[in-house]
């Protein structure tokens, strides 16, 4: 797990009641935001209220990922909450993000703390009543930053390889970007993309021969293609766990 954003917890306030409020960060690496973590105070007093947070594209301020809606029981001390993405979004690297946190109303009654000093344009604040966030965002800018980070997690790829009656050594690769790539010993190499909920995929190279990979329960996978040659998957299952394939129709590929 990877975070990006401000973890320091800070002092001063800035009301997000019925404000969407947060800081704009550059991603050091493309990933999967699993969190965001904001830190959160009341002015005077105690009291429980619902908040959430969101994830933005900072460069047309669209929505990306909405976290889930907690009731906090909230004090005059800064505490930092956490909030879960139902439905993770991805993001891209070196890429400008804006963190956000959204609290129900009456104004003036949840804050987010933020830095005393300044910090050019960092801090966007969108006026709206509390309860679907907007898309796009249209902030104000402030120079402050306020307490907010997102934790996220890196896609790791799996392998499995293939050898057939030919002797020729096929790697594919799933990786979280729903792409499979296929190189052999010949140097043909395809990129097959896969989207979400598709059971079926096809790639047409130069020699138009016909693979049918069918997924089975059981670890190995047979692929038979139009010469009658068979193909066996094999896998190892503690290192490599079998990706989820659905059933694809795999034609061989191409030098690119």
């Amino acid at each position: 797990m990877g975070t990006f954003g401000h973890t320091n917890m800070e002092a001063t306030i800035l009301t997000i009641s019925d404000r969407v409020g947060g800081s704009v960060f550059t991603t050091p690496e493309a990933g999967v935001a699993k969190s965001i973590t904001v830190g959160i105070r009341l002015a005077t007093g105690t009291g429980t209220y619902k908040v959430k947070c969101a994830l933005y594209l900072h460069s047309d301020l669209s929505l990306k990922g909405v976290t889930d809606e907690r009731s906090l029981n909230l004090t005059t001390t800064p505490t930092l909450f956490t909030f879960t993405f139902a439905t993770p979004p991805s993001f891209l690297g070196n890429t400008d993000y804006v963190l956000v946190a959204w609290a129900e109303g009456p104004a003036n009654t949840v804050y987010t703390v933020v830095t005393s000093t300044a910090e050019t344009d960092q801090l966007h604040l969108d006026a709206e009543t509390y309860n679907s966030f907007p898309n796009p965002l249209v902030p104000i800018h402030l120079t402050y930053v306020n307490t907010i980070y997102c934790t996220y997690a890196v896609p790791t790829a799996h392998s499995v390889t293939i050898t057939d009656q030919l002797g020729m050594l096929e790697v594919i690769t799933k990786s979280a970007g729903y792409k499979q790539t296929i190189t052999d010993k010949l140097g043909m190499l395809d990129t097959i993309p896969i989207p979400k909920g598709a059971f079926k995929q096809a790639i047409t190279d130069i020699i138009g021969m016909l693979d049918t990979v069918t997924k089975k329960k059981i670890i190995p996978v047979t692929i038979t293609d139009i010469l009658g040659m068979r193909d066996r998957l094999v896998t190892k299952k503690s290192r490599f766990p079998l990706p989820d394939l659905p059933d694809h129709t795999i034609r061989g590929g191409a030098p690119p």
